[in-house]
């Protein structure tokens, strides 16, 4: 048996207009930027494609270096006088590294984790997964233990918000879903009232 939410605000939706929450969408942009490239970069060629500020990206290169997650060498002087360097990945990884732009860490947030499984695992909207294979793609590429609790809530709320299709066939006991709605790579979040916040789109989506 299948079961659709439609919602009319999900519906036709392209990402777009993201909104900057805490670093979030500039941190993602920039680190899959970075993780797409296999030689040096110069931090205005990172401007250029990323179509972030320059402030933005050298905040967060300097961070990364600082921590040990890219390289920052030398590369002379720039046409204004000023210092030029080149940043390479050294620790690579599919999410930015967990720390802000002191350097200090921060405990991920399991959204983000459910959600890029979930983006991977769909390759087309015919692909049904279960709660388990989420869990199981997290723990094999981030080694973080997110709860079947917490995936199960969190995939149930994106349901009702209109993002999943539902499937309970035959004696299945767990509910198993498909994507409808990829609405880009921020993970939606979940507030008061189960409302849902889509940074991707800039919008609460179930009002």
């Amino acid at each position: 048996m299948e079961n659709i939410h439609p919602n009319p605000v999900l519906e036709g939706k392209k990402p777009g207009n993201p909104v900057f929450v805490r670093g979030d969408f500039t941190k993602i942009t920039l680190w899959n930027a970075l993780m797409g490239l296999s030689e040096p970069v110069q931090t205005l060629e990172l401007v250029e494609l990323t179509k972030l500020s320059y402030e933005q990206v050298k905040s967060w290169l300097d961070a990364w270096a600082k921590a040990g997650y890219i390289t920052k060498e030398a590369l002379g002087k720039s046409p204004t006088g000023g210092k030029r360097f080149v940043f390479s990945v050294i620790k690579a990884s599919k999410m930015p590294p967990q720390i802000d732009l002191k350097g200090i860490y921060q405990e991920p947030e399991h959204r983000n984790y459910v959600w890029e499984a979930i983006r991977f695992i769909n390759t087309s909207n015919d692909i049904v997964f279960e709660i388990e294979t989420v869990l199981e793609y997290i723990k094999e590429h981030y080694d973080i233990d997110v709860s079947y609790t917490y995936a199960q809530s969190y995939l149930y709320s994106l349901y009702r918000a209109g993002y999943f299709k539902s499937y309970h066939e035959g004696v299945r006991r767990e509910p198993a879903y498909s994507l409808l709605h990829d609405t880009g790579p921020l993970a939606p979040s979940i507030r008061r009232g189960k409302t849902v916040f889509d940074a991707n789109l800039g919008v609460i989506v179930n009002e």
